[in-house]
């Protein structure tokens, strides 16, 4: 699985894989590629905000986009991961075929 995440700080990264590895585990072999883009925004009153937005080609060419916004770095970062971990698991378990044992 070869891993991109784009941010401007190696703690973040560093933070970002860390969660990678622990959500992934068991179906990474299934995963040839993720993306991970981390930037800053700002809601309706000023306030910022951390988007998270992660982008998964799994083996059999499938695609998985989430995107996560949240007041809280690690919270934008832990859904995110978390929510595209589900989705391939979901998809992996729709084929009988190709199920891990």
């Amino acid at each position: 699985m070869h891993v991109s995440i784009q941010t401007g700080d190696h703690e973040i990264e560093a933070q970002a894989k860390t969660i990678l590895q622990f959500c992934m585990a068991g179906i990474d072999e299934r995963v040839d590629e993720i993306v991970i883009r981390i930037d800053q925004r700002h809601d309706a009153l000023g306030g910022r905000l951390h988007h998270c937005q992660l982008s998964a080609l799994m083996d059999d060419g499938g695609h998985v986009e989430i995107g996560e916004t949240q007041h809280d770095l690690v919270l934008a970062i832990t859904r995110s991961i978390s929510r595209a971990t589900r989705t391939i698991r979901r998809r992996i378990n729709r084929d009988p075929a190709r199920r891990y044992a």
